[in-house]
C-alpha cells in the first residue's frame, strides 16, 4: 500500500499502481513493466470519488519519464501540469486481459504521439495506424498484431490471441484469399511474423504454399486447432517443400520432452511431425505428411523398422493417455514391419499385422485397432455402404482391373470406407481365405483414391469426431511364404477345432508381453545447494536463445525490486533465468522437467536443475495458503486419508491467488506451506501469481472437506469444487506422525478451514492458460520413508 486519501488507496501491483476504494479488490494488471514508465489504473468507483483531479501524492515517488493512465483524459491534465511528464490516456477504453498488452483500439495518446499497446513492442511502429484497407478486406489492429478479415467480419475472436513481444501475429479470418493477404502485407515493412489461422482453410498446406509464393518468403504459422496438435508452430518453405516443425506442445502424460522435436518414454521416441507423431526406436524420420487441421496420424514404426512389443505397448499407452479432443481425430497406422512377438501379440488380440493405414470416418477408441486392407477399387467399393460392425469376412471374388499388374489379392472382404463407430475393444480381423501363393503375388498398384473433405472446423467449434483422408500406400506384411502353411489354414476354418485352439496359445505367451515393459527409473534426488559458476556457464550455453529472452524479464524485475540483487550480479541472473524458463514452455518447462526428474533424469537442458534450485532459494518466502486442484476423481490427492504423505520429486507449483479455478476441476487442494517461494516479484503481472516449492517437498494430508449440497450454481459462473483436500507441508527433516494429527497439524487445519470457507463464499475467476492448468493440476506421488533414490543432480 502506498498512499491513502479520502477513502481511496493506491496499491502496488508489481511495477504498476492501482487506485481504488478501500473495499474494492485489486484488479489484475497482466502485463510487464517498462523502465521509467509507470502504468496507473484508476477503477470506476475511484474515478467517481476523484472527480477531475488525480493527486500526484497518490503515486509512488521516484524517477518517472512517462505515465500511462488507465482513466479519463480529464484526470491526466492535472498530472501533466503537476509532474511535467507525458501522460498517455486511452481513446475508447482498453483491454486489460491476460496476453492483451493493455491494448487500446483507439490508441494510447499524448499529443501527436500514439501507441496501441503497453508495453510497446518494438514491431508496433511498422503496423502503420489503426487499419490498412484493400479491395474488400481490411487489416485491423488487435493486441497481438493485425487481423486480416473481410469488411463485414467480426473482430472479437482475434482479440483473444496473446501478444508476443518478439514479432507480430497476423490473424487471418474467413473469406480471405492468399492474394488479398499478400497484397496488404506487401505494403508493410514487416520483419518476422507469425500467421495465425482464424479458420481451417488458412492452415492447409495449399493455402500456406500460395501465400509463401506470393510474398516470396517462408511462412511461419501456428497450428491453432481444437484438437491441440503436437506441432504448434510450422514453417512452410517458399520453395514449396515439406513443412518444418519449429515448436511443439508439452509432452503427453507419461512422456518427457527429448530434444527440440521429440518426446521419449524409456527407449521409445515420439518424433513430432507436421501431421502427427512417429513412434520408433530411433529409426529414420522421412516422408512426413503435411499438417491436417481436421486430424492427426500416429505412425507406429518407421519405414523398414521392426515393430515389436515395446513400440506396440508405447503406442497403446500413448493413446490411453490422450485427452478426448486428440483421441477423437487420431488415425493410427503401422509404418514398419511387425516382428514375430509383435505379430503374436496382435494375433492374440485379434488384430491383423498388415501395415496399412487406418482410414477415417470413425471415432477412435484410443487402442490399437485392426488394420484394414484393400479389396476393391474405391469406385467399386462405394456401393458397399454402411457395413454392419464387427462382421466376419466372407470370401469375395477378385474384381477385374484395367491392367494385369493391378490385380489385388483378396485378403479381407471388409469395406475400407468407414462409417461405423469404433469398438471399445480390439476387434477380430477377417479370416484369411486365400492360399499363400495368391497372397504372395506382386504388390498391387492401387488406384488414386478420392475422399470427401473432413468437416470444416472454426476456432470456436467443438472437436470433430470423424476424420476422412487418403491412405498412404504402404507395403502389406505378407504371411509366411511356405505353401504347407496355407494347406493347414484351410481346415482350421470349420468348427469345432478353432474354439479351443486360441485358449492355450495366449496363456504361455502372456509373459512375453510382460518381459518388455517400459523401463521406469526411480526419481532423481536433487541437492539443495547454490549453483556453481561452472554450472551457470553450462546452463547459459545450453539454454541458447531462450536465455536471452528470459534475461530481459529478469533485468526488469531487478530494476523494480533492488532487494532481489543480493549476491553476484552474473550468478543471480542465471539462477533467476532458470526459474523463468521453468515457469514457461519447452524443455525447461514444468511438465517436461518434472517428468524427467520422476524418471531419474535431469531434463534436456544442461545444469538447469542446480540453477533452478539456487534461483528458487533466492526468491522471497511465501507463508500463506496456496491452491492446487485435481481434475481426476481417482487422483491420489483425492484418495488421501489423514496422515497420508505425498511428494513431488521435482518442483511443485501452486497458486497464491485463491480466487481462481481451472476448468472442470473435481476437487481443491489447499496447502499450508513452509518452503514455498513467491514468483510474482520475478515474473510480474502474470494471469495468476504462483508459488514454487523446493524439490522433493512433502505434504501431509489433514482432512477432506465436502461442501453441503446447496442450490445449483448459476450458469456460466465459475464455482469451487464441492470437495477439498487439506495439506500441510512438512518441514525438512520432520518425521511424519502417521495417522495421528499433532498440534501443528490441528493449528494449520483450523487456518485452512477458514481459508476454504472464504474461497467457497467468494467469486472465482476461470484460468484458461493450458500450461498454467497443467502446473496447477498435475497429481503428486505417494511418499515412502523407505524409498531409495537412484541418481543425484549435480
Amino acid at each position: 500500500m502506498l498512499q491513502d486519501l479520502d477513502g481511496l488507496v493506491a496499491r502496488r501491483h508489481g511495477p504498476h499502481v492501482v487506485v481504488s476504494r478501500h473495499d474494492e479488490p485489486t484488479p489484475p494488471l497482466p502485463v510487464a513493466g517498462m523502465p521509467g514508465r509507470l502504468f496507473v489504473l484508476v477503477t470506476a468507483a475511484a474515478r467517481e470519488l476523484l472527480g477531475d483531479t488525480l493527486p500526484a501524492s497518490l503515486l509512488p515517488a521516484g524517477p518517472v519519464t512517462e505515465i500511462w493512465l488507465g482513466a479519463d483524459e480529464k484526470l491526466a491534465r492535472g498530472l501533466r501540469e503537476e509532474l511535467g511528464v507525458p501522460v498517455f490516456t486511452p481513446r475508447g477504453g482498453f483491454i486489460a486481459e491476460p496476453g492483451a498488452a493493455m491494448f487500446a483500439e483507439g490508441g494510447w495518446r499524448h499529443g501527436e504521439t500514439v501507441h496501441f499497446r503497453f508495453p510497446v513492442p518494438a514491431w508496433e511502429s511498422v503496423l502503420r495506424g489503426e487499419q490498412v484497407t484493400g479491395a474488400g478486406v481490411v487489416a485491423w489492429q488487435i493486441p497481438a498484431g493485425l487481423v486480416v478479415r473481410t469488411v463485414s467480419s467480426p473482430v472479437a475472436d482475434a482479440l483473444s490471441v496473446p501478444v508476443d513481444f518478439r514479432f507480430p501475429k497476423i490473424v487471418v479470418g474467413a473469406g480471405v484469399s492468399p492474394d488479398e493477404v499478400a497484397e496488404l502485407l506487401g505494403r508493410l515493412p514487416l520483419g518476422p511474423f507469425l500467421v495465425v489461422p482464424g479458420v481451417t482453410e488458412v492452415s492447409t498446406q495449399d493455402w500456406q504454399r500460395a501465400l509463401a509464393g506470393l510474398l516470396e518468403r517462408d511462412i511461419v504459422f501456428s497450428t491453432m486447432s481444437t484438437y491441440r496438435p503436437f506441432a504448434t508452430v510450422l514453417r512452410q518453405p517458399v520453395a514449396g517443400g515439406a513443412q518444418e516443425v519449429l515448436d511443439i506442445a508439452a509432452a503427453p502424460p507419461g512422456w518427457a520432452r527429448s530434444g527440440e522435436r521429440q518426446y521419449q518414454r524409456g527407449p521409445v521416441r515420439a518424433s513430432v511431425l507436421p501431421g502427427g507423431l512417429l513412434l520408433s526406436m530411433g529409426g529414420a524420420v522421412a516422408g512426413a505428411e503435411a499438417f491436417d487441421p481436421a486430424g492427426w496420424t500416429l505412425t507406429v514404426g518407421s519405414a523398414g523398422e521392426l515393430v515389436g512389443l515395446p513400440l506396440l505397448e508405447a503406442a497403446e499407452r500413448l493413446l490411453d493417455g490422450l485427452d478426448p479432443a486428440r483421441r477423437a481425430v487420431v488415425r493410427v497406422r503401422l509404418g514398419g514391419d511387425v516382428d514375430e512377438r509383435g505379430r503374436e501379440a496382435l494375433a492374440r488380440c485379434g488384430v491383423r499385422s498388415v501395415p496399412a493405414p487406418l482410414l477415417g470416418g470413425r471415432e477412435c477408441s484410443g487402442r490399437l485397432e485392426p488394420v484394414k486392407t484393400f479389396t476393391t477399387p474405391v469406385a467399386e467399393a462405394a456401393p458397399v455402404a454402411e457395413p454392419e460392425p464387427v462382421v466376419e469376412a466372407e470370401p469375395v471374388a477378385e474384381p477385374a482391373l484395367p491392367a494385369p499388374e493391378v490385380a489385388a489379392p483378396v485378403v479381407e472382404a471388409e469395406p475400407v470406407l468407414g462409417g461405423r463407430e469404433c469398438s471399445d475393444r480390439l476387434e477380430p480381423a477377417g479370416t484369411l481365405t486365400t492360399p499363400v501363393a495368391e497372397v504372395a503375388a506382386p504388390e498391387p498398384v492401387l488406384p488414386d483414391l478420392s475422399f470427401a473433405p473432413p468437416p470444416i472446423m472454426t476456432m470456436s467449434s467443438a472437436p470433430v469426431s470423424t476424420v476422412s483422408g487418403p491412405p498412404e500406400p504402404v507395403e502389406p506384411e505378407l504371411p509366411e511364404p511356405e505353401l504347407p502353411v496355407a494347406e493347414e489354414l484351410e481346415p482350421l476354418e470349420p468348427e469345432p477345432e478353432p474354439e479351443p485352439i486360441p485358449e492355450p496359445v495366449p496363456e504361455p505367451e502372456i509373459p512375453v508381453v510382460e518381459e518388455l515393459p517400459v523401463v521406469e527409473h526411480g526419481p532423481l534426488v536433487i541437492a539443495d545447494r547454490p549453483s556453481t559458476s561452472a554450472e551457470q556457464t553450462r546452463f547459459t550455453a545450453a539454454a541458447g536463445e531462450v536465455f536471452g529472452e528470459a534475461l530481459a524479464t529478469v533485468n526488469a524485475a531487478l530494476a523494480t525490486w533492488p532487494s532481489m540483487r543480493y549476491g553476484g550480479e552474473a550468478e543471480l541472473k542465471a539462477d533467476y533465468v532458470a526459474v523463468c524458463l521453468y515457469l514457461g514452455r519447452g524443455e525447461a518447462g514444468t511438465a517436461e522437467l518434472n517428468q524427467a526428474v520422476r524418471g531419474g533424469q535431469a531434463g534436456g537442458v544442461d545444469a538447469l536443475v542446480p540453477c533452478l534450485v539456487s534461483g528458487i532459494r533466492r526468491l522471497p518466502t511465501h507463508r500463506r495458503a496456496v491452491l492446487r486442484q485435481g481434475k481426476l476423481g481417482e487422483a491420489i490427492e483425492r484418495r488421501s486419508t489423514p496422515g497420508t504423505v505425498l511428494t513431488e520429486p521435482g518442483f511443485l507449483t501452486a497458486s497464491i491467488d485463491l480466487a481462481v479455478t481451472v476448468p472442470d476441476a473435481d476437487f481443491d487442494v489447499l496447502i499450508w506451506p513452509c518452503s514455498a517461494r513467491r514468483t510474482s516479484d520475478l515474473l510480474m503481472n502474470r494471469p495468476v501469481d504462483e508459488a514454487i516449492f523446493v524439490a522433493g517437498a512433502r505434504f501431509k494430508a489433514l482432512a477432506i472437506r465436502t461442501a453441503d449440497d446447496e442450490d445449483p450454481p448459476e450458469e456460466d459462473v465459475p464455482t469451487a469444487p464441492k470437495v477439498a483436500v487439506l495439506f500441510r507441508e512438512l518441514a525438512p527433516g520432520e518425521t511424519p506422525t502417521g495417522d495421528e494429527l499433532d498440534d501443528r497439524d490441528l493449528a494449520v487445519l483450523a487456518k485452512l478451514d477458514r481459508v476454504l470457507a472464504r474461497r467457497r463464499g467468494g467469486e472465482l475467476r476461470l484460468v484458461d492458460d493450458p500450461d498454467l492448468i497443467t502446473r496447477l493440476s498435475t497429481s503428486m506421488l505417494e511418499w515412502h520413508e523407505s524409498a531409495t533414490v537412484t541418481a543425484a543432480a549435480s
